[in-house]
């Protein structure tokens, strides 16, 4: 009978061991649909992770996803009429691709394994079946992990099906607010962010290591210390 409390424990501790699920970055709710170019956000990174999906949100179209993940080199200059009014100034190509999905029919989120550093700056533009989903407020503040983050609008003067980005830019707040709706999911690994285990499920692992720590003693010619 003993000989079976060891694999029996260790299966107890296994079901209760709380499973660390992959968050979604929050956004703001839809206001419009921008059908021209694709739309996006970038932001700074607070921490260390993996981008684990991305989506254009169906709020905007049932099509096929087109989205781009992009690490920006340096810090973008805005837009600000008012002050310059030559657009293609503002324009940068100082960035790398970190993924490219075009004409993707996954419905839901497009699996990725994208590492992130802290202070990275990263940016994500899309549309779906050539529309976007947009929302307002940028910079728009969220979280990821547990730590503060804003968003800021980002643009590219065409759709992804047709070219991947190039000139990317982004404007001050009094220019425009909106931004497109494109979802990721992430996961923390080690770090912060993870689901913190319930006391019913700590009280399943003590009482599996218990049963190990029983079994053990009571085994012929083994002796334990209390």
């Amino acid at each position: 009978m003993r000989n079976i409390l060891i694999p029996a424990a260790a299966a107890l501790m296994m079901a209760s061991a709380p499973v660390l699920a992959d968050q979604a970055i929050g956004l703001g709710p839809q206001v419009s649909i921008f059908s021209l170019y694709a739309r996006g956000y970038y932001f700074t990174a607070p921490t260390d992770f993996t981008i684990t999906g991305v989506k254009s949100l169906t709020a905007a179209s049932y099509g096929t996803q087109n989205i781009e993940v992009l690490k920006i080199n340096t810090a973008l200059t805005p837009y600000d009429p008012s002050v310059n009014g030559d657009f293609d100034a503002i324009k940068s190509n100082a960035f790398s691709v970190l993924g490219l999905y075009l004409n993707n029919a996954t419905p839901g989120y497009i699996a990725t394994s994208i590492v992130v550093h802290t202070g990275d700056i990263i940016g994500i533009l899309g549309d779906r079946g050539g529309a976007t989903s947009y929302a307002s407020g940028a910079p728009y503040a969220t979280s990821i992990a547990g730590n503060a983050v804003s968003l800021y609008r980002l643009g590219f003067q065409d759709l992804l099906s047709n070219s991947p980005a190039f000139d990317i830019f982004t404007e001050v707040p009094s220019n425009s607010t909106r931004y497109g709706r494109i979802s990721f999911t992430y996961s923390t690994g080690g770090g912060g962010g993870g689901t913190v285990p319930e006391p019913a499920s700590w009280a399943l692992m003590i009482i599996g290591f218990g049963c190990i720590g029983s079994a053990l003693r009571h085994r012929s010619g083994l002796r334990l210390p209390a």
